[in-house]
């Protein structure tokens, strides 16, 4: 009788401790990603499980938190006939980019949590 206590309650301690790293792995993978706008006006297109296009300009910025295996690509493009500069949040780094006004192809970004 002691015995299966002691196996019931070992096995209700490690369950607990399995969720709780399972948890704390889901968090890690869920900072947020940001696009802010330095210089110019942007048009995104967000393609991803949420499809929309967003028009930014200088002091704005979008941002959006990806799920567990969520893919997300946003094509940045300048629309108003100038260059225009962006900065990347995610993933615990920042880049910046100029997105150039006579490339209408626009800039891919590509966000992945694996």
């Amino acid at each position: 009788m002691k015995f299966k206590k002691k196996s019931i309650l070992i096995i209700i301690i490690l369950s607990v401790f399995l969720y709780n790293s399972c948890q704390t792995g889901k968090k890690a993978n869920a900072d947020n990603k940001r696009i802010y706008v330095n210089s110019g006006s942007v048009m995104l297109v967000i393609q991803g499980q949420v499809n929309e296009t967003k028009y930014l300009t200088k002091g704005q910025n979008y941002s959006f938190t990806l799920s567990e295996t969520e893919t997300v690509i946003i094509n940045v493009t300048a629309t108003d006939g100038n260059n225009a500069q962006i900065t990347v949040s995610g993933y615990g780094n920042d880049r910046k980019f100029t997105v150039t006004s006579t490339d209408r192809s626009g800039l891919d970004l590509v966000f992945a949590n694996r």
